[in-house]
């Protein structure tokens, strides 16, 4: 019999295709890793509202509010100002910062969608919003006198909704990521670059003889990334030699001309992985670049003018 929670690690990988057949590989945060970074932005905002209050203090305002007899009023807006920066904060953040807090950014965390990709307004306000309903069930005081001191009423939160629902589905999503669309995962910032850009057209020519249907594996995906990123600083010989070794398995997985480019191979590999159709040099529609190709040479096949040829590969 299989159990109704997720029996995988607590930080597992969780496989994301994208319409264009790219698989994107995720390791999705556990509960006490996100805990921790839930705990870190509780102190910040604690401190922040500790401050806040202490300001008002120094201004004397408390004061003015004791002496005209408005000591509920002063609380009930103290109440509403403490719950509107708490929610204020975990979803702006998110927001602005694309998915992440200073305790998720400490902790290298990021909100997305189910999908992968990065979340919006409605999303980080609506995953927020149901955060307090993460904190039920709420149980008295534990102690008869301070029950009496203070409040009978259940005041405590316990926070079991936030530990237990995570359990039961295979993200590790609380309630409010169920409701809103979103996951955390963990972000591995080893090899985060800016997206390098492809100026030579025959890469996204080649692009299009890709099958539609290849899934990229992660490891190849930054490797590929890795590679272009660097490429410049190589010779022709030296890219040929790096390239060969990734480059000759794919001319034969995609059924090319032996003699196609291995460095052009992984630009276009990494123009369909990370430009598409839009490329970060302006190229809209590669058809028009298609129109213009030789029609008696590939568009995989390397020029003679070109720092990257047929010959040195």
């Amino acid at each position: 019999m299989v159990a109704p929670w997720n029996t995988e690690a607590i930080d597992s990988q969780f496989k994301v295709v994208t319409p264009e057949n790219i698989a994107f590989n995720y390791q999705v945060a556990g509960p006490f890793r996100r805990l921790l970074a839930f705990l870190l932005d509780l102190a910040i905002r604690g401190a922040v509202i500790l401050a806040f209050f202490v300001a008002l203090s120094i201004a004397g305002i408390g004061s003015a509010f004791a002496n005209a007899g408005l000591e509920d009023l002063m609380f009930a807006l103290m109440t509403l100002a403490a719950f509107f920066f708490n929610w204020f904060y975990m979803a702006a953040f998110e927001y602005w910062w694309n998915g992440t807090t200073p305790g998720k950014w400490l902790l290298n965390l990021r909100v997305t969608t189910d999908e992968g990709e990065p979340i919006n307004l409605f999303q980080s306000a609506v995953r927020n919003l149901f955060r307090y309903v993460d904190m039920w069930p709420m149980v008295p005081l534990p102690f008869a006198v301070m029950r009496e001191e203070m409040t009978p009423e259940p005041i405590l939160v316990t926070f079991l909704f936030a530990l237990i629902v995570p359990i039961f589905n295979q993200r590790f999503q609380r309630i409010g990521d169920l409701v809103a669309g979103t996951m955390v995962v963990i972000e591995d910032r080893s090899w985060l670059m800016k997206i390098a850009k492809i100026e030579d057209d025959r890469a996204r020519l080649l692009a299009d003889y890709i099958p539609p249907n290849f899934v990229a594996p992660r490891s190849m995906v930054k490797a590929v990334a890795t590679y272009v990123e660097r490429r410049r600083y190589f010779t022709t010989a030296r890219r040929r030699e790096i390239a060969r070794h990734l480059a000759e398995p794919l001319l034969d997985k995609f059924g090319l001309p032996a003699d196609t480019s291995y460095d052009l191979l992984l630009c276009a590999l990494y123009y369909r992985t990370f430009l598409s159709k839009h490329s970060a040099d302006g190229t809209k529609d590669d058809s028009l670049l298609l129109d213009a190709a030789s029609p008696s040479a590939g568009p995989y096949q390397a020029a003679a003018d070109s720092p990257i040829t047929a010959q040195s590969k």
